[in-house]
């Protein structure tokens, strides 16, 4: 395939999901499409059968540097979390981006989702049982219950974000020092040395 029609394919998948995002405003009655943080966050916890990716994990994470894209996510976390019924991906995909976010978002995340305990504590009863007879609420029961009590556990909390963020780093700094431009060769300058 040649760069050009994965370029198109790319922006015509984009501009698909940008229409399903906009009829669905219209259906919840607002008058303009959702922002791009509200788009984003929706993408990441749609009623699909798979999970988030990473790539979409950690740019809510970024965004959540920001105060107002912060409140944003959540705002569509806490919608998210109240579905019911045969939309319980949305609401299992809600609580994996609600437990990245706590572990590896900015500083405000986990009082942020400490806010929503109460919601997490009702879904440790959800239930919801496909047409073939299969019970689909457990996966959210149990995933409540687990992301219910590490927001619960200041402690733990703070412990998993500290090794998380050293993790972090020091796969960075590993990265760095293993860059073709530092060791001459690559985009950089020879001898440039890139730092963090």
């Amino acid at each position: 395939m040649s760069p050009g029609k994965s370029t198109l394919k790319e922006k015509a998948l984009k501009a698909k999901e940008w229409l399903k995002d906009y009829l669905s405003a219209i259906r919840e009655g607002k008058l303009h499409p959702f922002t791009y943080v509200e788009r984003k966050t929706r993408q990441a916890t749609r009623d699909e059968p798979w999970g988030p990716t990473g790539a979409q994990l950690n740019e809510l994470a970024a965004l959540t540097h920001h105060e107002e894209h912060a409140h944003v996510i959540f705002a569509v976390l806490e919608f998210r979390l109240m579905s019911h019924g045969e939309r319980w991906r949305s609401v299992y995909k809600a609580l994996q981006v609600l437990e990245f976010l706590a572990k590896r978002g900015s500083p405000r995340c986990p009082a942020m989702a400490a806010r929503l305990l109460p919601l997490l504590h009702c879904l440790t009863n959800f239930a919801y049982v496909s047409r073939d007879g299969k019970d689909c609420g457990v996966n959210v029961r149990i995933r409540a219950g687990a992301v219910a009590g590490l927001l619960e556990d200041g402690e733990e909390l703070v412990a998993q974000r500290d090794a998380l963020a050293a993790r972090a780093a020091a796969f960075f700094s590993d990265w760095v020092a293993r860059s073709p431009a530092r060791e001459g060769g690559g985009d950089g300058v020879e001898g440039e040395v890139i730092t963090a």
